[in-house]
């Protein structure tokens, strides 16, 4: 009988050990994951360093918008060379990475990478020319 006892004993607490692992990797380890976001920037506040990205949902396709801080630490690229937050403007096509939290449903962007088209700046031929209008 003693045999049968410790054997459960044994059992149980190798169930408790076990759970006590996957509850530990739940809780902490998938808390967190790379998150990258593929969309245009819509709104962009470089006083306050926040910025607006709209997205399609990789689930759903719905439209939506992901509005963030943006730490002084991200890393800012246009084209592949370094930049700043105040070189973004909205209507840029960008990229970002971003640390997700899903427990606490919030982002921290690590970096911005923007593609644009060359010689496509504001002000330059064609901007708000009203040529040939009369």
């Amino acid at each position: 009988m003693q045999r049968r006892s410790r054997a459960a004993a044994v059992c149980v607490a190798a169930v408790v050990v076990v759970g006590g692992v996957f509850a530990v990797r739940y809780l902490v380890l998938s808390r967190d994951r790379l998150l990258t976001l593929q969309g245009t920037i819509t709104r962009l506040d470089s006083e306050t360093r926040r910025v607006s990205i709209e997205f399609a949902h990789p689930r759903n396709g719905k439209h939506v918008e992901f509005a963030r801080e943006v730490p002084p630490d991200c890393e800012i690229q246009i084209n592949g060379q370094p930049a700043q937050l105040s070189d973004l403007r909205a209507g840029d096509t960008a990229r970002v990475k971003a640390i997700w939290n899903k427990h606490t449903k919030q982002g921290k962007p690590l970096s911005v990478e923007v593609s644009r088209a060359t010689g496509k700046e504001p002000g330059g031929a064609g901007a708000g020319s009203s040529a040939g209008l009369s």
